[in-house]
């Protein structure tokens, strides 16, 4: 089985477009399994909170760590 990774957006229409790079693998009909995996805009939010938030323990006294 050969698997084809790419980020792409869904259409209002529902309609996936596929990167030009894959187009010589659908040069004949071929079955195909797809599977969705849609962005958490929970885990966003999340990971804007930890990127956010990281630096605000360091303190200068933390700097010694730095030289090591």
């Amino acid at each position: 089985m050969k698997t084809l990774e790419f980020k792409t957006k869904i259409k209002r229409d529902r309609k996936i477009t596929l990167p030009d790079k894959f187009n010589s693998e659908f040069e004949n009909e071929r079955d195909a399994r797809v599977i969705i995996l849609l962005d958490d805009d929970e885990k966003k939010e999340w990971q804007k909170v930890v990127y956010d938030n990281f630096l605000k323990g360091y303190s200068d006294a933390d700097a010694v760590y730095d030289k090591l």
